[in-house]
This record gives structure tokens, C-alpha cells and sequence, in this order.
């Protein structure tokens, strides 16, 4: 029976006396606003008004007085689920598109230009149902309230004048805001992008980059082959054909790649040339070209003109036709939240996009067919991974759970499946040694169809009897089914567990609570967010509200869900690297490879007695004991309340209310987020815990066993929003915890007394000396530029242990080492404390004086306290580190290029550095990445380790690093010209815009929190600095309020002076050194700027060549003219081997073992080195491009540590010892 895939389901709830018609007037036109109010977390205090423009798109607006940052982002309902079929990766490939100009500003990066200089930054994603942009700048116009304090315009030292800054302060208020013109750049992506024929053939490399950055990610290839593995549909008749039977949509490759996205257009260029007669595709009954993305011919020569020749034109034309159809303004739903007045941005959305048309497009396209039928269910499906771990991932459909977004039924149920109290699946399985972590929960996959999953991570004896891991979810589901008066079909012991009261009532309290103290996030999440939710369901009065809270309890609809979570209705996917026959039963299937990863896995129905586990009186259907229900939350908090106290102003820094030889405590009660939270961070320092790799690894150890003791205890206290962390660190361990702070010193004083009185496990710390081993060893697995960059940290820092030197450790190290271990490490210590939020100075002293009880330790040293530091590259330095990815398999190298510049306490330098940073980063982006294409990870940050501070370049690339080096040096050369030619206005408008951005409030407890550890953690104390994260590459960096005055009197001529002394190739007193990983894998780049790299070539010497070795190996050729004929062609190296992975990925192992499948695949690299095509030569040369200092090569890296000077260590950079008076 033909079926359609977009049946209807309900739609966002309409309710038109809920909506009020504003006409049009002189100057603004016409809308509709909503009448109800936005429920909204009771410490909210923006205002809320959400309004309809007449093209049907959704604004809400948010006006928020003390708003340091505005911010706006746009939902449309459409993602990588509406590609066409034969281009794969084109919703995700128009995302990259918007950005690069549009008819109202044509110039391709003058939107991240224009974000950047005004103390902002943009981004986008691309998911199955939605694509979401968004951006944020500073909110510089309208003067800053006053009930919050004087604008941060001090620093902690109280004898500070502040004058300077609050005048240059001011005179950035009296600029034009940014918002609005930002406002009119973004709409402009959504009613008239420019698609550039030029920017089309370039971002089409991007696109590839990005998937290649991800080729080699567990979580990309698992995802995708999940994806694949969808049932195949039989559509309805069109155009007269019969019915079509094609896979799920959710089978879609979300992400694309330049073939996927280039297939169709060179299958046009062919029929139109026919040059050689290689077609891919065919003409179906209705005259349309049919392609397969999967199979595209091979790249044509036009492809590298700028254009992209017939095939670039074609791409575009087909990319303009989407983005006609899908993006429709009844789709689109905006969120901005800004300073300015909620009619102000009534006004400027009015106008700005009305003019995106509504396309008449259904607005809320869903999907309402399970991506999994019958052939899908009830199996068990085998992938290999990349890195050494083990997983079951069962996967059960479930109807989209949107709509009962009132009482979350999928949740409910999650909440028991994923917990880890006793009782738990968790908890069994742990004490059976054989998983590690359990997590379970909904997840809506597309628009229409969502998923409950349970994933479990395993032990090596975990994976030997996964049949009993399974078995024994499946039997906590029957509990639950039992708990909820359905039949149960296992032991009446099942039966006797059932729900309580307390179970729905706790559910629904802690969400409540949840969301009526959430706290502030930053602005750009908050409304790309926000802008998401307003695409579900909800009702309108529930945007922010609906995802958080519940509202009533639906037995039914908790009953409906339990009814599904069967073994029958599930697939499992197994995944570890290696497996063993033994593990599954007589009936193998076929082992294949993923067509867009080449993940190897196979498919097998799920053991009769797995499938069965849970039907009475057959087989193993008796009841586990150790599963039922977890008992009542003691960690629930009852006492929420928090003391206000009107203050003048909020105290910059935390005092230093007590200091001994044995402790010293940094305490500020909150006096401006007004939360019943708090923190505890102690840092426990001693000289034990990291001099040697042997110490390092004990700690590490320790630290695991302690945490893994707590599991159980501490979860609970995880539901009710109170966390601890209890982790290793360079100078010692370090405990924290955070959240509502009525129950803070219970979780402290038993984590506490669990780290002093620890009783090791033999079989727990087998458990966790087995993940430690994986970590370390999957570390040579992660992208390169992780790699790189930890390798930039290691060349110069003083005390830091490689994972392979940590695996040596690892092998020698007892249980009873670790027994020894812990005495030692707590003997001797100096707690440096830090007690923030809602607790009294007397409730931080009894916690700091609990914490000296407890652990019983002896004053270590001064000296011993010291903080790490870092080694100092001499004056005219330029040196470069060289390795191979470690990864055979990894396509991409990777340059890490850091410029030293000084201290980090140094703020003429900090400030300086900042600066360039704020206005090299947009440029160095557009030049690097976006017109070079160099590669996807292109970055341009701050370097900060152990005291000392730079500036570095990241760029992960098919190309060498050698080349990369050479197009960073270039690149600064003529930056250096750039900058000098800036005029004086454009300079002041960049330093306003970094101003902005470090005088920008903090958005919560947590963050102040934060800006305070970081600070005392570095010995520096320096409270005014605060942490910024770029989330990809977990970087910080760190801002000053203090560096404010120097950024007002710097000028050009100072920045140029800086430059040309710290990051200038040619200067002569740069320190600079450089991290070169290369690829193991052939590439063969093109050293001409901003052209992709031609394809390398199999020449007809090394296809010759393979034709004996596939000979020798007994493959069979069935026509060998017709293999040299294709050969003559020399087709590039990329084509050759995908056809041969393919080729010999379809033999069974009994006709190509796997051994001899990659020798083949591995001599397809080594024969184009020992056969190049004739003419063809690598462009990169391996030497560097000779500018300033001759680079030297470190051959040696003790050797080249050993001859650096070390830095000094950090001192505080004033006294802030106070004294509290009362």
C-alpha cells in the first residue's frame, strides 16, 4: 500500500481572541499581538511581547533594560529532512550560503564583519527539521540602569579612580546602537541572499571540509549509519508512475558533502557533453534526471574555474530553487531580545521582514511514519568504531512528544529508566560489573516521529554478556509497566513495586523549581533557543515555559508509551571496535560499510531469548530482585528563600576572610543574582599528586574510585539541581559543589568523608583501570587539531605527562597502590577555598573548618603551594615541532602557529593583544577559510597557559602544514599592510566594540563564580578577569576590566608597534613556535590561493601495478581491457579507492579476508607516491617560507625543554586581604 510520509498532525494552537490586529500606519505596517501574558521564571524581569507580522512569521520580543548584549535568531521549520533525494546536504549547504552576502550588502563577509567589530559573533545550524541562525553585539545606546549599580567600572582595589573608563563608557553609549542595522543584514538572508556564483563554488569545499573534519568521528558515523538503516517506504503514485519505494527521510545525509552536493550538476554537464559517455543516473517516465549522490562521476576539469563551470551553475541553480520553496516566512520564527523598547522593536521587525514572502508552504512540515518498521524491529545491529569503547544503544519509536508537552509521559518514564539510586538498571548492572553509565530519555529525531532511547556504556565483560544487559532493561521497563497497573509479565515480585504519590509529585516539583529559578544564560543561546521552542507546539503563553515545566499527571498517556518499550519494538545497536564470533549466534549476517562513512557493521535479528526475556514462563522471565523504584528525594529543597538586601553597587571581588598555614578561604555572599544557590571550591594543593607520571596517574585514579563510590548517593542529589565534582589537577585534587545551597554541606561532608575513608574495590578499580586505559589511548584518535594543540601546551609547560607516559604507569599500578596513594596525597595539603552565593560568612568558615576536620591533613610549605609555570621561548625564536596524525585513517593535518607576546599580568600587553585579536579574527576568517578554503577549522584566538599569554592560529586542512604556515605568514604580512592603512574612525568603532564586550555584566551565579576560582586558581587573584568559552575548542580566554583604560589611550601607532614586534614574520624579536601535524593519508594540494586542490591521479604505471597485486590476492577481474581502458583515464586517487572500498567491502571475509582488504586499500596510497601521473608533483614544498628568524626544527622535545628558562610564578597582583568588620 502506497503511503505519505507528511500526514497531518496537530499544529501550534491558534486561538484568535488571543490575538489583537494592529493596522498599518505611516510607518509601520500592519500585525497581530498576543494578548496573553509569557509565563516566564519568577527572576525574569524582561518584558515579553510576542506579535505575527501579516506574512504569517512570529516575533518574540524581549526588552531587557540591563541588557550588556542584544540578540536575535531565526527558526525556520525546515532542515536536512527536505533535501531532494539527489543532493543530499543542500539545506545544510544554503545555511553556509546566507552568510556570504545578500542584494542590500553584497559584500561576502561584511555581516561577520560588521558582528565582530561591534564585540559580537554569529552562528548557525542545520538540523533534521529546523535551521537556526543567530548573532549578538553590544547593546551601546541607551544608558545602563541604575537598580543594578554603577556599571562595572571599577576594580577591586577601593582607592582605584575610575573616571576614565566611565567616561569612555559613556561615550560609547552615545553611538548609534548596532542592533538595528545588524537587524536589517540578518533579515536581508531571508528575502534576498545573493548566492554568488563564486561563493557557491568555494563554500561547496567548506561543506566538504566539515564532513571530513567529522569522517573520522564515532558520533558522526554512528549517527548517520543509525540514520541509514531506516525502512524503505512505498510512496504514493506520481505523475501517473507507479508506486515508489524509497527510504524514510530520516535516512537523509544531513550533512552533504561536494559530491553529494556536485552529482547531479555533473550528471547534467555529461548528458549535455557526453563527452566520454559516463553518466550517472537515468531519465525517468516524467523526463527527470535521476541520480544517485551516493556514486557521482568524477570531478570535471570546469570545476576549478571560479564559477564552477556547468556543474557549479548547475548546483546553484538547483540550491536558488530550494531556498524559493522552503524557506517560506509562515515557517520562520524570530527572537530578539535587546535593549530597546518593546515598540522599538515592534517597529524595526515590522519592517525589516515583512518583506520575506509567505510561499504558501504547509508551516510546520512533520513526518508521522516511524523510521523503523518491521524489518527494522527486533534487531541488533554491529558497528565497528573508530575508538576503543564499548556501547548498546536501543532505540524504541514513540509518537512525537511535542504534544504532550503538559505532562512529558516519555519523560516521566525516563526519569526511572536513567537513574542510578539503588534499584536502578544502573545500579544492577554496575554491581555486576558490566556497564559503566546508563543514560535513557526521549528525543524528538524529526518534526512528527521522536525516539526513546537507553544507552548503556559497557565493560569488556559487559560486552560478553550483553544478552543479560538487555535483558535486564528490558525487565526494568516490565517493572515499570507493573508499577503502572498494566500486566505484568514476569514474577509477581514485579507487581509489588509501584508508583507512589511522591514519584509524579517529585517529577513535577523539581521542574517547577527549575524553571522558577532559572538563571540568565548568554543572550545569543538564550534566543536560539527560545526561537526553537516557538517552531513546538506549545501553547503560545508557554513558549519559554513548555520544554521546563508539567502541569497535570496522564496515567494514560505514561501507560501508552510503557505499552511500546517492548523488545519487539526495538532496535539495538551494538558498538565496540573489535568484536568476537562468539558473541553473537550461529546466524551471522553479512558484514557491509556505511556509503557516506564507510562504517563497517552488520545485521542480526535479536536472540529468541532476549526477545523473549519478558514473557511469562518462557525462558529467562523471572524477575530481577535487585530493579524497583527508587525511594523518596531527600535532597529536594524546602528552604528557597534568599535575603535581598539593597546595595549601592556589587561587590567586584570576594574577601579573604580567613588565612593559615593550612587554608585560606575566598568568601562573597550574592548581592545581585538573588538565587537560593551557592558554591563550595576547595583545591586541595600538595606536592603528591602530579611531579611524577606515576603521582599523576595514582590521583587520577583515586579521584575515579571516589566518584564512582558516590554514584549512588549523589544522583539523587543531581535530580534535585545540586551537583559536586571531585577531579585531579596539576597541584593537587579538587572538590566542588554547586546548586540550591540548602543541602550543600550534607553532599560536601559526605564527599568529604568518602575521599578520607575510601575503602578500594579490586573489582571496581579493574573497571575504571580499564576506562582510563581507553581514555588515554583514544586520545591519539581525536581531530588533529585537538592533538596539535595539546602538543603546543606540552612543548612548554614544566610539568605535564603525556597519555603514553601515563599508560606506562597505568600497567604497574595495584589497588593497594592506590590504598597507599590516598594517604599520602591528603597527609600534607593547603586547602584554598572559594564559598559563594546564598550562604551566610558563618555557614562558609563551619564548612571550611569541616573540610581541615575531615581530612586531617599537615601545612605543606610555601614553596610547595607555587603555581605551575611556563617555559620561555628566547627573544627572535622561531620554532617548529613535526609528527604524523597518529590517526592512519585521518585525512586532515594540522597547523597550531602561536606568537608569545608576555605575561599575563602585564595589561599594556593583554590589552594590546586583545585588540588585534578583536580585529585580525573576522579578517583572518574571510581570508583563510572562506576565500583560501584552507579548511572548516580555521580559529584565530587567545593563548593563555600557566601565565603566559599569546596569540595563535589553528587550522586543521587537507593541505600540509607546511603550506598552511606559509598562507598564515602570508596572510599576517598583509594584515600588517591593512592595519596601517585603517582609518581613524574605523579604529575607534574597534575598540569601542572590545570595550563593550569587557564591561559586559555577567549573566549569573555560576559565571561570577567561575571569573572568581579561575582567578585564585592561578595564584593571580585578579577578580576583575572573567572567563569566555569558545565552545568547538573548549578555549578560554579571559577579559579585563582593568585593560579598558589602556584600550582608551592606545592608538593605531601603539598596535602597530605591537604587531610588528610580537606577530610580525619578519620581526626580529618574535617568539613564536608552531605545531606541524601531517596527515598519513595522500593529498595533493594546490599552492594557488583560493582555488580548491586538483584531485591526485592514478597514474597507468601504478594501476598496472595493482592489477598484479589484486592478482596475487587471487581478486577476481573478470574483463581486463576493460580495466585498462579505465585506467587510461588516470581517475583521481579519491575515486580509485572509494571504488575499491566498495568493491572489496561487499566480498565475504572468507573470499577477502580483512587483513588483505586493507593491504589493497592501503597500496592504492603507497603506488600513486611510487607512480606520480606524469607532470604532477606535490606543490608543497616541506621547507618554509623564509621570512624574520630561520625556523629550527625541535628534534628533541626534552632536549628543547630542558634548554628553556622558566617563567616567573604568579604573585597576586595586589593585597586583598580584607578585614570584615561585620
Amino acid at each position: 500500500m502506497a503511503t505519505s510520509i507528511n500526514n497531518a498532525i496537530p499544529k501550534i494552537p491558534v486561538d484568535a481572541s488571543s490575538w489583537k490586529h494592529v493596522p498599518v500606519t505611516s510607518d509601520i505596517p500592519a500585525y497581530d499581538i498576543f494578548l496573553k501574558a509569557i509565563e516566564k521564571p519568577s527572576l525574569d524581569t524582561r518584558e515579553y511581547r510576542l506579535i505575527r507580522l501579516e506574512n504569517g512569521l512570529e516575533a518574540l520580543l524581549i526588552h531587557d533594560k540591563d541588557a550588556d548584549t542584544s540578540a536575535a535568531a531565526m527558526d525556520i521549520a525546515v532542515g536536512h529532512l527536505a533535501d531532494p533525494d539527489d543532493m543530499p546536504g543542500l539545506a545544510h549547504f544554503c545555511e553556509h550560503m546566507l552568510f556570504l552576502g545578500t542584494k542590500q550588502f553584497p559584500k561576502e563577509n561584511g555581516y561577520n564583519e560588521y558582528i565582530s567589530a561591534h564585540g559580537g559573533h554569529t552562528n548557525a545550524y542545520t538540523a533534521p527539521s529546523s535551521t537556526n541562525y543567530y548573532f549578538c553585539v553590544s547593546s551601546t545606546s541607551t544608558p545602563q540602569s541604575s537598580e543594578r549599580g554603577t556599571p562595572r567600572n571599577q576594580t577591586p582595589n577601593p582607592d582605584s579612580n575610575s573616571t576614565d573608563v566611565t567616561s569612555t563608557l559613556n561615550a560609547i553609549k552615545k553611538t548609534r546602537a548596532p542592533l538595528p542595522t545588524a537587524l536589517k543584514m540578518f533579515a536581508s538572508f531571508f528575502h534576498s541572499p545573493l548566492f554568488t556564483p563564486t561563493g557557491t563554488a568555494r563554500e561547496l569545499n567548506a561543506v566538504d571540509s566539515e564532513h571530513k573534519k567529522n569522517s573520522q568521528s564515532d558520533r558522526w558515523r554512528i549517527f548517520q549509519l543509525s540514520k541509514g538503516l531506516s525502512r524503505d517506504i512505498t510512496m504514493a503514485p506520481e505523475n501517473g508512475e507507479g508506486g515508489i519505494v524509497k527510504k524514510h527521510p530520516w535516512a537523509k545525509f544531513g550533512s552533504g558533502n561536494k559530491n553529494t552536493l556536485s552529482a547531479f550538476g555533473r550528471a547534467v554537464a555529461a548528458t549535455r557533453t557526453n563527452g566520454n559517455g559516463e553518466i550517472n543516473g537515468h531519465v525517468n517516465k516524467t523526463g527527470r534526471l535521476v541520480v544517485d549522490p551516493a556514486n557521482p562521476l568524477s570531478p570535471l576539469p570546469s570545476e576549478s574555474e571560479p564559477d564552477g563551470g556547468p556543474v557549479g551553475v548547475e548546483t546553484r541553480r538547483r540550491l536558488v530553487e530550494w531556498w524559493e520553496k522552503e524557506y517560506c516566512a509562515g515557517r520562520m520564527k524570530l527572537t530578539i531580545l535587546g535593549r530597546e523598547s518593546l515598540d522599538e522593536l515592534t517597529q524595526l521587525t515590522a519592517n525589516l521582514f515583512s518583506p520575506i514572502l509567505n510561499r504558501g508552504q504547509d508551516p510546520a512540515p512533520a513526518i508521522t511514519i516511524p523510521p523503523l518498521g518491521e524489518k527494522e524491529l527486533g534487531t541488533l545491529v554491529q558497528i565497528k568504531t573508530v575508538m576503543d569503547f564499548r556501547a548498546l544503544d536501543i532505540t524504541f519509536c514513540i509518537p512525537w512528544q511535542a504534544h504532550y508537552y503538559l505532562n512529558k509521559p516519555a519523560n516521566f518514564i525516563g526519569h526511572f529508566v536513567g537513574h542510578e539510586g539503588p534499584g536502578s538498571i544502573h545500579s544492577y548492572l554496575k554491581s555486576k560489573g558490566w556497564i559503566t553509565a546508563v543514560s535513557a530519555g526521549p528525543s524528538s529525531l524529526g518534526r512528527g516521529f521522536s525516539r526513546f532511547g537507553v544507552y548503556l556504556q559497557l565493560t569488556k565483560e559487559g560486552m560478553d554478556n550483553y544478552k543479560s544487559v538487555l535483558k535486564a532493561v528490558y525487565k526494568y521497563l516490565d517493572v515499570l509497566r507493573a508499577a503502572c497497573g498494566l500486566s505484568s509479565s514476569t514474577s509477581s515480585n514485579a507487581g509489588s513495586s509501584s508508583f507512589n504519590r511522591y514519584h509524579e509529585s517529585e517529577i513535577r516539583a523539581l521542574a517547577d523549581i527549575h524553571f522558577r529559578f532559572s538563571e540568565k544564560v548568554r543572550a545569543e543561546s538564550y534566543v536560539s533557543d527560545v526561537a526553537g521552542a516557538m517552531n513546538r507546539p506549545y501553547a503560545r503563553e508557554h513558549i519559554l515555559s513548555g520544554g521546563e515545566r508539567i502541569w497535570d499527571w496522564d496515567e494514560q498517556a505514561v501507560k501508552d508509551v510503557l505499552n511500546l518499550l517492548r523488545p519487539d519494538n526495538s532496535r539495538v545497536l551494538f558498538l565496540g571496535k573489535d568484536f568476537s564470533e562468539a558473541l553473537v549466534s550461529d546466524e551471522t549476517g553479512e558484514w557491509k560499510r556505511d556509503k557516506w562513512y564507510t562504517t563497517e557493521y552488520r545485521i542480526l535479528k535479536l536472540d529468541t531469548d532476549v526477545l523473549r526475556c519478558t514473557t511469562p514462563g518462557v525462558g529467562d522471565s523471572e524477575n530481577i530482585p535487585e530493579l524497583y523504584l527508587p525511594e523518596p528525594n531527600d535532597f529536594i529543597p524546602s528552604a528557597l528563600n534568599v535575603e535581598k538586601i539593597e546595595i549601592a553597587e556589587p561587590s567586584k571581588a570576594p574577601v579573604k576572610i580567613e588565612s593559615s598555614p593550612l587554608s585560606t578561604l575566598w568568601f562573597k555572599k550574592d548581592d545581585q543574582f538573588w538565587v537560593p544557590k551557592a558554591s563550595f571550591s576547595a583545591y586541595v594543593i600538595t606536592p603528591m599528586a602530579n611531579t611524577t607520571p606515576r603521582l599523576a596517574v595514582s590521583s587520577r585514579l583515586y579521584t575515579e574510585l571516589v566518584n564512582d563510590a558516590l554514584t549512588e548517593y549523589s544522583y539523587n542529589a543531581s535530580l534535585a539541581g545540586l551537583g559536586y565534582n571531585f577531579s585531579s589537577y596539576d597541584r593537587g585534587i579538587f572538590f566542588g559543589a554547586s546548586g540550591y545551597n540548602e543541602k550543600i554541606p550534607v553532599l560536601s561532608q559526605k564527599v568529604l568523608e568518602t575521599m578520607k575513608n575510601l575503602k578500594m574495590d579490586p573489582e571496581r578499580f579493574k573497571v575504571i583501570k580499564e576506562d582510563l586505559k581507553e581514555e588515554w589511548e583514544n586520545f591519539y584518535l581525536l581531530e588533529p587539531y585537538r592533538i596539535a594543540d595539546y602538543w603546543n601546551e606540552y612543548l612548554v609547560a614544566e610539568t605535564i605527562w603525556t597519555p603514553k607516559e601515563r599508560l606506562v604507569e597505568l600497567e604497574d599500578i595495584t589497588v593497594n597502590d592506590i590504598d597507599a596513594h590516598k594517604q599520602l596525597l591528603l597527609s600534607r595539603a593547603h586547602i584554598e577555598a572559594l564559598i559563594h552565593g546564598n550562604l551566610a560568612e558563618n555557614e562558609a568558615k563551619s564548612l571550611l573548618k569541616s573540610t581541615e576536620k575531615v581530612l586531617g591533613s599537615r601545612p605543606i610549605t610555601n614553596a610547595e603551594r607555587q603555581t605551575e609555570r611556563s617555559l620561555v621561548l628566547p627573544e627572535g625564536s622561531n620554532f617548529i615541532y613535526k609528527s604524523e596524525v597518529p590517526n592512519p585513517k585521518e585525512v586532515n593535518s594540522c597547523l597550531v602557529y602561536t606568537c608569545y607576546v608576555g605575561r599575563i599580568v602585564d595589561r599594556n600587553l593583554s590589552a594590546l593583544n586583545g585588540l588585534l585579536l578583536h580585529m585580525m579574527r573576522e579578517p583572518a576568517f574571510d581570508e583563510l577559510r572562506t576565500k583560501q578554503q584552507l579548511g572548516y577549522v580555521v580559529f584565530v584566538i587567545r593563548h593563555e597557559s600557566r601565565g603566559m599569554l599569546g596569540t595563535k592560529v589553528i587550522i586543521q586542512s587537507e593541505r600540509s602544514p607546511e603550506y598552511l604556515e606559509s598562507r598564515v605568514d602570508k596572510f599576517l604580512t598583509q594584515y600588517r599592510a591593512q592595519l596601517e592603512k585603517i582609518s581613524p574612525e574605523e579604529f575607534q568603532r574597534q575598540k569601542e566594540g572590545l570595550i563593550s564586550a569587557k564591561l559586559e555584566r555577567l549573566d549569573n551565579l555560576n559565571a561570577e563564580c567561575n571569573r572568581f576560582w579561575s582567578r585564585i586558581v592561578t595564584g593571580y587573584c585578579d577578580f576583575t578577569r572573567r572567563m569566555l568559552i569558545i565552545p568547538l575548542i573548549d578555549s578560554v580566554t579571559l577579559l579585563d576590566e582593568d585593560e579598558v583604560e589602556v584600550l582608551q589611550r592606545t592608538t593605531l601607532e601603539d598596535l602597530l608597534g605591537f604587531f610588528d614586534t610580537y606577530v610580525n614574520p619578519a620581526s626580529l624579536q618574535r617568539r613564536k613556535l608552531s605545531i606541524h601535524l601531517s596527515s598519513q593519508v595522500i593529498t595533493s594540494p594546490d599552492k594557488s590561493e583560493g582555488a580548491p586542490p586538483p584531485p591526485l591521479r592514478f597514474s597507468i604505471p601504478a594501476s598496472e601495478e595493482f592489477l598484479t597485486l589484486l592478482k596475487t590476492h587471487n581478486i577476481p577481474i573478470e574483463d581486463e581491457a576493460q580495466y585498462r581502458a579505465l585506467s587510461q583515464a588516470e581517475p583521481p586517487v579519491m575515486a580509485v579507492k572509494a571504488f575499491w572500498t566498495d568493491f572489496l567491502g561487499k566480498r565475504p571475509d572468507s573470499e577477502v579476508p580483512q587483513e588483505t582488504r586493507e593491504l589493497l586499500l592501503n597500496s592504492i596510497d603507497e603506488l600513486t607516491k611510487k607512480h606520480p601521473k606524469k607532470g604532477e608533483q606535490d606543490t608543497e614544498s616541506d621547507e618554509v617560507v623564509k621570512i624574520g628568524v630561520e625556523p629550527v626544527l625541535v628534534k628533541d622535545i626534552a632536549a628543547f625543554k630542558a634548554g628553556l628558562p622558566l617563567g616567573p610564578a604568579a604573585v597576586p597582583v595586589s593585597d586583598l586581604f580584607l578585614t570584615q568588620t561585620n
